[in-house]
C-alpha cells in the first residue's frame, strides 16, 4: 500500500534565489499506532529521503534549492487489508535554509 498527499506552503518572505536547504525537521501525527513495517519517505523531484520515525531532523548532504517541493510518501509492506487503516492526522515539515 502506498499513499501520497500534497500540501504546499509559501514562505512569509520571498526567498533569495541562491538559498539552499541545510536541514529538514518533520513531525507526523497518526490517528493510531504505526503499523508494523511502516516506511515513510520525504520526496522531492531530484531525490527521496527515508525518514526514521514519526519525528526527527535530517541534515542534507547535497544542496537543494530552498523552494524545493516535497511530498510525504507512506508505504506498508503487507498483504491484505491494513487494520486499522493508516490515518495521518498531520504532517509538519520545517525547512532550514541558508
Amino acid at each position: 500500500m502506498s499513499v501520497s498527499r500534497r500540501w504546499s506552503a509559501t514562505p512569509a518572505a520571498p526567498l533569495p534565489a541562491t538559498a539552499t536547504i541545510r536541514a529538514l525537521t518533520w513531525r507526523i501525527t497518526l490517528l493510531n499506532r504505526p503499523p508494523p513495517g511502516l516506511q515513510i519517505k520525504l520526496c522531492a523531484q531530484a531525490a527521496c529521503f527515508p525518514l526514521q520515525g514519526l519525528s526527527g531532523t535530517l541534515q542534507l548532504r547535497t544542496p537543494h534549492p530552498a523552494y524545493t517541493v516535497f511530498h510525504f510518501i507512506y508505504s506498508v509492506n503487507s498483504h491484505g487489508p491494513l487494520m486499522p487503516a493508516l490515518q495521518v492526522v498531520s504532517n509538519q515539515l520545517n525547512v532550514n535554509y541558508h
